[in-house]
């Protein structure tokens, strides 16, 4: 059986995208879900070494430690990436018709599809399964 995947990337968050992506297709095609972790983890890594230091003023410094404070008193919000890595761990053969009906639930077709407003009742769902 052969595989062919093409993809168009014109920045590094579509490439760490489409990565996860991928890891997370063959992960459940192969039902290794040690795959897509791995994957996921490999393009953090590499985002993080393409971004380029900018020059860091006082000013900046300031700026920067105000908003973490700033975010550190919010509420955490609650990101794709842990509601891909929520999906992939329920994901089973068991499971898939309950994870698609969750996502039939929010009126989307894949996970990528979901609003962020949802993410709440989505892990919520997920953790009852």
């Amino acid at each position: 059986m052969e595989i062919k995947i093409t993809v168009d990337i014109k920045g590094i968050e579509p490439l760490t995208e489409a990565i996860a992506l991928l890891g997370s297709g063959l992960a459940y095609r192969q039902g290794m879900v040690a795959t897509a972790e791995a994957a996921e983890k490999i393009a953090i890594t590499e985002e993080k070494v393409s971004e380029k230091p900018e020059k860091v003023t006082k000013t900046k410094k300031k700026e920067q430690k105000e908003e973490e404070k700033e975010q550190v008193e919010e509420s955490p919000e609650i990101t794709m990436e842990e509601i891909r890595e929520a999906f992939l761990a329920k994901n089973t053969k068991a499971n898939t018709a309950k994870l698609k009906a969750i996502l039939k639930e929010f009126g989307v077709a894949k996970v990528t599809d979901l609003e962020e407003k949802d993410f709440p009742q989505v892990l919520k769902a997920l953790e009852e399964i």
